[in-house]
């Protein structure tokens, strides 16, 4: 009863009520400056999620790529004069981003020469606009099993640019800022984009968690409001 009597004080009198939670919102926000939030995504499901439970095996089985960035682009010859000197380009383009480690693509890569020297050389130190040559470096790449699937699909239909982000740059905010800049630069080509990666997927989840929250957070204060004027 005692609780219910001072449940009723509080709705016969909605501006003294008001003015207290305001005073009490500020003191805390005071403390605000001290706060640390953790953006990592185990915390946010629950403990008991099988969500997070796939994830962190996910994590365990490919241990090591929990800094790339795969960015998987779609064009209609990824093999081309065209397309090859916008993936150089690219790549020369996502190097520069502040954060980025190292960047992998098809216009970057070195394959062992023929013959039993075993020596690395890049496919395209220059990028060549005859059609044999070409061909010639797009049969070499294709023959690859360590860039087959990987940085292109078997039908050489797909290709992809592996963006690695410093270890330093490792918490929500820098990230989200990278991968800004790498959708920004993105739209600068007309290829049609996928991207995945552990950045990608905690990067995003966080902000999409951030964005309900805050979706949901004036509702709440209106009813709060309409509930006690």
């Amino acid at each position: 009863m005692k609780f219910k009597s001072l449940i009723n004080k509080f709705l016969d009198y909605p501006k003294v009520t008001l003015s207290l939670l305001a005073i009490v919102t500020i003191i805390m926000g005071a403390y605000l400056p001290n706060l640390k939030m953790d953006f990592s995504i185990e915390q946010l499901f629950s403990q008991d999620d099988p969500v997070i439970d796939r994830f962190l095996q996910f994590r365990e089985e490919f241990d090591g790529v929990d800094n790339i960035v795969y960015l998987l682009y779609e064009s209609d010859d990824p093999f081309s004069y065209e397309n090859l000197i916008k993936n150089r380009k690219m790549v020369n383009s996502f190097e520069k981003i502040n954060g980025v480690s190292n960047v992998s693509s098809l216009t970057n890569i070195d394959l062992f020469t023929d013959g039993g020297e075993y020596l690395l050389s890049p496919v395209y130190e220059n990028i060549p606009k005859s059609s044999d040559s070409l061909e010639s470096a797009k049969t070499q790449i294709m023959n690859s099993k360590l860039l087959n699937n990987y940085l292109i699909s078997d039908d050489g239909a797909l290709a992809a640019i592996l963006i690695e982000i410093d270890v330093a740059f490792n918490e929500h905010n820098s990230r989200e800022i990278i991968l800004k800049e790498i959708d920004k630069l993105q739209e600068s080509v007309d290829w049609e984009w996928h991207q995945t990666g552990l950045p990608i997927i905690r990067t995003r989840y966080v902000q999409y968690m951030i964005a309900d929250n805050i979706r949901f957070l004036g509702p709440v204060i209106l009813m709060l409001f309409i509930f006690l004027s």
